[in-house]
């Protein structure tokens, strides 16, 4: 028995080094190299009978076409003999837009530039270009029907067919989220953990080999990535991922779901995106004397987090004096206290605007606000704030106020 399970073994490993070896290119940024996503997947192919090489190029980040502009990784692109090169764009798709304080998924064009100047110059380095579908951000997981829009559209050509494979690894998230309890975030609510980077593996293993993930191994040691320096720890070895068989096996279902789901539909459709609902302004006549008194409340708007809102109006002769505070309560994000002088009622809203708002680099903000039936004060923020080498960041929120006893 023995001596035949030993010929056995020296088979299977026979026919696993007659495999040709898959060469891998990974451009992205942290989505990438937290927990050294490619040596997981290449233990898992490795395991399902697919031998693999990878190579990493994942700046902290870095966007698709920063990574465009790198001649490190056009070099790494044009001298490796690639099969296969995943492309992992930044997580918001490298814009900045903030809504209620929560940074959302959105798009200018520049991914889908980016991701088509790649896709060519993948196609034209004789490898295939594998777009790698990231997740949407813990506290918006809405936005995943948008990340799914926007990366299918760029791995499709104008002629409709698809110049791209999509690794579908948000919509595997997405069920895991919805069908279990598995922990797949880091504390700050976006990057992986194990179990997630591990998902992400299982599922560029199914788009890349077309393979169900059944069955790959739950523990999987190997070298890791070193945070500070965003780079593998040489010769090191260490457990990147171990998980209960169950939640492996979990896992490895929602990847095999997700690729065949994606590969059925045609079309990902745009979502519209909601707003918090804002009640009705109230039908009592509005002149500056209905806001004057003491205000206080919650604003949502800044991305440090809800801050303290105070708005207090008195007529002092024959004009008016106008006070407003903000307390972040959040390290290293200043508070403020200003009198207004830009303040007028139009119609039944009042707006004012804080000129330099110290919480966002002294950008200007914007406000405007009604009073509701219930005699509460709602209203809504708006900013642009300049990045430099970047587009403007984008922020809205809103902020509601009840009168001080």
């Amino acid at each position: 028995m023995v001596t035949r399970r030993l010929i056995l073994l020296l088979a299977a490993g026979s026919l696993l080094s007659a495999q040709p070896v898959t060469r891998v290119l990974f451009i992205g940024n942290s989505y990438t190299y937290y927990n050294n996503l490619p040596e997981i997947f290449s233990k898992v192919a490795a395991s399902g009978g697919h031998p693999v090489e990878t190579f990493m190029i994942a700046p902290g980040s870095t966007t698709l076409g920063q990574n465009l502009e790198n001649k490190e990784t056009r070099g790494a692109l044009e001298n490796g003999k690639w099969d296969f090169v995943v492309l992992q764009e930044q997580s918001l798709l490298g814009t900045a837009v903030y809504v209620d304080g929560l940074p959302r998924v959105d798009s200018d064009g520049s991914f889908e530039r980016a991701a088509e100047s790649w896709i060519g110059a993948i196609r034209g380095a004789g490898a295939k270009p594998v777009l790698y579908l990231t997740w949407a951000r813990r506290d918006s997981p809405e936005d995943q029907a948008a990340l799914n829009h926007y990366y299918f559209e760029a791995a499709r050509s104008e002629r409709g067919d698809w110049d791209a494979l999509v690794a579908p690894v948000g919509i595997a998230w997405d069920h895991v989220r919805k069908e279990s309890s598995i922990p797949l975030f880091q504390p700050d609510g976006s990057h992986p953990l194990p179990p997630g980077s591990y998902l992400a593996a299982c599922t560029l293993y199914a788009t890349i080999f077309d393979r169900d993930p059944a069955g790959l191994p739950a523990k999987i040691t190997g070298i890791p990535v070193d945070l500070k320096t965003e780079k593998p720890q040489g010769d090191s070895d260490a457990v990147l991922v171990d998980l209960p068989a169950d939640q492996a096996a979990i896992l490895q279902s929602a990847a095999w779901k997700a690729v065949r789901e994606s590969r059925q539909s045609t079309r990902w459709e745009l979502p519209e995106r909601t707003s918090t609902p804002m009640p009705d302004p109230s039908d009592a006549p509005v002149d500056e004397k209905s806001f004057a008194g003491d205000w206080l409340g919650k604003i949502y708007f800044f991305p440090s987090g809800p801050s303290d809102m105070t708005f207090y109006m008195m007529q002092m002769g024959k004009g008016w004096r106008v006070h407003f505070t903000l307390k972040h309560h959040a390290k290293g994000v200043p508070d403020e206290s200003l009198d207004l002088v830009e303040t007028a009622v139009v119609g039944d809203r009042i707006m004012f605007t804080d000129p330099k708002c110290l919480a966002l680099n002294k950008s200007p903000v914007h406000f405007s606000a009604y009073l509701t039936a219930s005699g509460e004060m709602w209203g809504s923020a708006e900013a642009s704030v300049e990045r430099p080498g970047s587009p403007d960041a984008k922020l809205s929120g809103h902020f509601r106020l009840t009168r001080a006893k």
